[in-house]
């Protein structure tokens, strides 16, 4: 094998055998753009190499529809340079069956193009592959990417037998245009991954195992991590920070982390639910819409739960969370021991379908003489003489009147009616005129209208709900 120098620090043609010392470098040679100085090789045809070495200033520019492989470990030296690779070409990096690794100080930067692992493949160094609507993946099922260095941009990652983000390793969703999405199958992560944009997000659509200092964040204000297709993160951390989101799409996505997730910004069911193995701290909101839910089998402390539409929270532990149902909602808040909820609940009495679910009593041993609200201590009580249970819960507004009701597994549901419209008494009198009337109650009695019957509202004036927004 020959190893061959760019000769001069001045821009050329990298099939140009007069600008390198031995010759265009081929198959298995090594390629040294070592030359002191800012300058710029194009590769502007197939070509393949056994080792590459870049000087810092130095830039190897792929050309579109090109490919470039480079084979073999960079053992002695560094792609401290820049490589370019334009659209539609590819960089490929090592061989079938063997482990090579690339010590890559400089920048990777991808455009509309492909980083393609041949074989196991390991990035190290402080550089930086760059994707904007690029590829990095496997150009063979047994090829896998070990990443410790630093990955980023808008793109995919996939791979069919790994990839590991390690130790040191960063993949950054950081494009304000595209998404960065992990497809990647036997996805590990011992290192960062995170989304540190408003524009594209960081989305996650294959099972992620995490070591106990992995981390999952969604890292600015307006970031968002989406988890999609009912997937699993197990292990390390999970975050969100103020103004940032974590996502369910599709399917049921479960988080069983290291730790529990500390939840600055929101936690939202999007077109998806939640599971959560573990607990939840921090002063972001769970939000749970439409048809979706959130179960959360540890404690949630502090923070906010927002319910819409037919959403439903389920909270196994102990609680200080301030729940709202928004208005009109038909959601439900599900309690798994109630006795240990210390948070506040609002709007139920602007939301006729919503509930509360009281796992720890059945429906069968309470009377409406057990459930009692007082108005001046925002306080419901609702108590289980079979059981000597008591839940009580502070209600944040000022009187309603709840109702108990049967849960389809026995349960207790509380809701709180709401004040009935014009037309539902108008309803009740009607019926009942025709009643009379089937038993030869005067015309003067039956037709005598609303007037005949008085109207019964009742309300509770709750705080102001947060609406979602996306």
């Amino acid at each position: 094998m020959t190893t061959t120098e760019w000769k001069n620090p001045v821009s050329g043609d990298f099939n140009h055998a007069s600008n390198w010392t031995a010759g265009v470098p081929a198959a298995g040679d090594t390629a040294l753009i070592t030359a002191s100085g800012t300058y710029t090789v194009t590769s502007s045809q197939a070509n393949s190499v056994g080792t590459l070495e870049m000087v810092k200033d130095a830039t190897l520019a792929i050309s579109s529809s090109t490919d470039l492989d480079v084979t073999s470990d960079t053992v002695t030296g560094v792609l401290a340079g820049t490589i370019t690779v334009a659209a539609l070409a590819t960089l490929g990096l090592g061989t079938d069956a063997t482990n090579t690794t690339y010590d890559n100080t400089g920048t990777i930067d991808l455009s509309t193009a492909t980083l393609s692992a041949i074989g196991a493949v390991t990035l190290t160094g402080k550089g930086k592959v760059s994707l904007s609507h690029s590829t990095i993946q496997s150009a063979n099922p047994a090829a896998t990417l070990t990443n410790d260095s630093t990955i980023s941009g808008g793109g995919d990652i996939s791979f069919t037998s790994g990839f590991a983000n390690a130790a040191k390793g960063v993949v950054d969703a950081n494009s304000s245009i595209f998404d960065l999405t992990i497809y990647s199958l036997n996805t590990t992560n011992s290192g960062l991954m995170e989304a540190t944009t408003g524009s594209g997000f960081l989305w996650i659509v294959a099972d992620v195992t995490q070591t106990a200092k992995g981390q999952i964040k969604a890292a600015t204000s307006g970031a968002q991590v989406y988890l999609s297709n009912g997937i699993t993160i197990t292990g390390g951390v999970i975050s969100t920070v103020a103004g940032s989101s974590l996502d369910a799409g599709t399917g049921t996505n479960t988080l069983s982390p290291t730790t529990p997730i500390t939840n600055d910004g929101t936690i939202d069911t999007d077109s998806g639910n939640f599971v959560i193995n573990g607990s939840v701290k921090g002063a972001g909101t769970l939000l749970a819409a439409d048809s979706n839910f959130i179960t959360v089998t540890g404690a949630v402390t502090g923070g906010k739960a927002d319910i819409e539409g037919a959403g439903e929270i389920n909270i196994d532990g102990k609680s200080s969370v301030a729940v709202t149902f928004s208005p009109g909602s038909t959601g439900m808040l599900t309690l798994g021991d109630a006795t240990k909820f210390t948070g506040t609940v609002a709007g139920m009495s602007t939301a006729p379908g919503a509930a509360i679910d009281l796992t720890n009593i059945f429906f069968a041993d309470i009377t409406s003489s057990d459930v009692n609200f007082s108005p001046t201590k925002h306080l419901l009580t609702v108590f289980d003489p079979a059981s000597s249970v008591t839940d009580k819960i502070k209600i944040s507004g000022s009187a309603g009147t709840f109702t108990p009701s049967l849960a389809s597994d026995g349960t207790t549901l509380i809701s709180d009616p709401p004040a009935s419209p014009e037309s539902v008494p108008h309803a009740n009198t009607d019926l009942l005129a025709q009643s009379m009337a089937s038993f030869g109650a005067s015309s003067s009695i039956v037709g005598s209208g609303t007037g005949s019957l008085a109207e019964h509202h009742t309300s509770s004036d709750f705080l102001a709900v947060n609406s979602h927004h996306g």
